[in-house]
């Protein structure tokens, strides 16, 4: 099962019709934030993605941000299961997002790095890239 968060119901509106449309059933759209994905799953995951920022093409006002993003974050390493994987696509190229960044990266610097390894990837020559 895949579960996705989200906390417009615009998108989730969106994307349960492509789902019904294509007839996919294995994808549970939870109008919720991530901080709360505990709530919701309560086995032992292989995957966890997060695209942090803004829905493109909607209020850009609408971010996530660092408090629910480091709460989420906590929340899923506890839910990933040994050898899992966790994504996290930051974007800095709105004011919110910088912020945000910076607290994610001091945040996962400090992780064990016998529990956890910890990779980030960055674009060289892109100004305000996502990383």
């Amino acid at each position: 099962m895949v579960y996705a968060f989200e906390v417009q119901k615009s998108a989730i509106e969106k994307f349960n019709a492509i789902l019904d449309e294509e007839g996919i059933k294995n994808i549970k759209v939870i109008y919720d934030g991530h901080e709360n994905m505990d709530i919701y799953i309560e086995e032992q995951v292989k995957a966890i993605m997060f695209n942090l920022g803004y829905l493109p093409g909607s209020d850009k006002t609408i971010t996530t941000k660092s408090d629910t993003t480091l709460m989420a974050v906590q929340k899923g390493l506890k839910l990933l299961m040994p050898g899992g994987v966790m994504t996290i696509a930051a974007y800095v190229g709105h004011e919110e997002g910088q912020r945000e960044a910076e607290d994610l990266l001091k945040f996962i610097s400090e992780i064990d790095s016998k529990q956890f390894s910890i990779m980030k990837i960055d674009f060289i020559n892109r100004r305000n890239a996502p990383f």
